[in-house]
């Protein structure tokens, strides 16, 4: 599972202190900084992906993604 991607020039990971939260880096990883957080609908983030014009998150209570690179999540539909 990714809990670290690069993605459109950033770093971003699952916060390894709070899975609910996503971080990123410009500077590869010297300093990290909030980017966006999981409600409780999805659950903990599990795993983090490049979907190319979306950022995709497993999720506790399912597939997520943004096209805001992650400051919000939408559910994918089944």
């Amino acid at each position: 599972m990714a809990t670290m991607i690069e993605y459109k020039g950033k770093l971003v990971r699952i916060n390894p202190a709070k899975a609910s939260e996503l971080q990123f880096s410009t500077n590869r990883g010297l300093s990290w900084h909030h980017r966006g957080r999981s409600t409780p609908s999805m659950g903990n983030f599990l795993e983090i992906m490049d979907g190319g014009k979306e950022l995709l998150a497993t999720c506790e209570k399912g597939l997520y993604f943004s096209t805001n690179e992650g400051l919000s999540f939408h559910r994918r539909s089944r």
